[in-house]
């Protein structure tokens, strides 16, 4: 069995890469990036919203990750009617060829940071979403057009990831940022409130979780947490990260609070049950990792 990953931005790479190391047939397609030219050898330029350039791979038989980034958190407002109706069109096309495609089973990559919006409690998968953001919005939009369009699904509601390989330059996450601002002894703007709490797992944890959902006839028909069940405020991330890095972080308030959420716990039993999946890298170790791979480009 075969695996294709739309997407060759941080997720795409690192998942891919796990799928090559078990020895996977492995092709990543999308649009040339930092990380296409690590696995050149498995990667294929194709913009794939398109008829005649889906007509172009062989997707029979196959596992299909989807691990697109087809808009930003931060879009304006305006866009946003616009924008729905473009992406909901694009992924209406997809999915009615690959209806005809015989594949074995379609991922997709929701956001369980933003689906869910405002969690007192932790998430389950059979909670109603509730997102406050057009992001939030958007990922559960699809996950329903995804449910309704007949393909052979699993849908995986991602934490927070970090950690793995980064583009020079550029940062995943929160995480990534202190880290950067922490070795270039810049000051970190804080827009949004120190208590606030994310559940943050590291990117290793996330590859593995994809090898073993990836051909799995158990997670078909079925929406999964990818989450340490592990909540963190942002205050604690950046006293692990001073304490690591052995430095104190300026922190800058420019005066203002973006709207967010507040807290956002995922529940992962069904992870846990589904996959056997246990043992999660704790966010402190994580960190250190990071700052241990000093000669890497690291998230």
């Amino acid at each position: 069995m075969k695996t294709i990953i739309l997407g060759c931005g941080y997720l795409g790479y690192h998942f891919g890469k796990a799928l090559i190391d078990k020895g996977e047939s492995v092709q990543v397609i999308g649009l040339p990036s930092f990380y296409s030219e690590k696995i050149k050898d498995r990667f294929l330029a194709l913009d794939l919203f398109g008829e005649e350039n889906l007509s172009k791979i062989d997707f029979g038989h196959s596992v299909i990750i989807d691990c697109l980034n087809l808009f930003a958190p931060n879009i304006k407002e305006t866009d946003e009617v616009h924008l729905e109706l473009e992406l909901t069109q694009k992924y209406e096309l997809l999915f009615e060829y690959l209806l005809y495609q015989n594949i074995h089973q379609y991922i997709y990559l929701s956001s369980g940071g933003t689906v869910y919006g405002e969690c007192e409690f932790p998430a389950k998968e059979s909670d109603t979403p509730k997102p406050t953001t057009f992001y939030g919005h958007m990922k559960y939009v699809l996950e329903e057009q995804l449910i309704a369009s007949g393909l052979p699904y699993t849908i995986l509601r991602l934490a927070n990831p970090y950690g793995g390989e980064s583009e020079p330059g550029r940062t995943q996450g929160l995480i990534g940022v202190i880290k950067a601002k922490l070795q270039s002894n810049s000051p970190l703007e804080l827009y949004g409130d120190p208590a606030s709490t994310r559940d943050y797992i590291y990117i290793d944890d996330v590859s593995e979780i994809i090898t073993r959902v990836a051909g799995n006839h158990k997670t078909l028909s079925q929406i999964i947490n990818i989450a340490t069940g592990t909540s963190t405020s942002l205050e604690k991330i950046i006293a692990i990260s001073e304490k690591i890095a052995g430095k104190k972080l300026t922190v800058h308030n420019p005066g203002y609070v973006i709207e967010e959420v507040l807290h956002n716990q995922l529940n992962n039993t069904k992870l846990k049950e589904l996959l056997d999946f246990h043992q999660f890298i704790p966010v402190e170790e994580g960190i250190k990792t990071l700052y241990n791979r000093q000669g890497e480009n690291t998230l």
